[in-house]
């Protein structure tokens, strides 16, 4: 399997847990993704890693894992502070705040 391959599976099935998380009902015991104060916009973080659709999405995955399922879920409160219902529609210009979104969940 290649790369491209790889991120584009990856990036389905954040987007199947993205649609997950919509559908989930008022009585559902599973952990509600915490409100997560996102940062202001930043407009030239240098030690964003984030260049393009693929780093994101490698970079969102490995933040996941890294977090664990758990905390990892608190990403897509990210996405959503953003007006970002799925991660394929975030734009360049967020990448910097989704980084920093992201780095303020880890230090949590």
């Amino acid at each position: 399997m290649s790369i491209e391959n790889n991120l584009a599976s990856i990036a389905a099935s954040l987007a199947t847990i993205a649609e997950a998380l919509k559908s989930r009902t008022p009585n559902d015991t599973r952990q509600a993704a915490a409100p997560v104060a996102v940062p202001a916009p930043v407009a030239a973080a240098p030690a964003c890693p984030i260049t393009d659709q693929p780093s994101l999405v490698a970079y969102v995955m490995a933040s996941y894992k890294e977090m664990g399922p758990v905390k990892g879920n608190q990403i897509q409160g990210v996405l959503a502070a953003l007006g970002i219902a799925n991660i394929n529609e975030a734009k360049p210009e967020q990448y910097p705040t989704i980084h920093a979104g992201v780095e303020a969940l880890k230090a949590q």
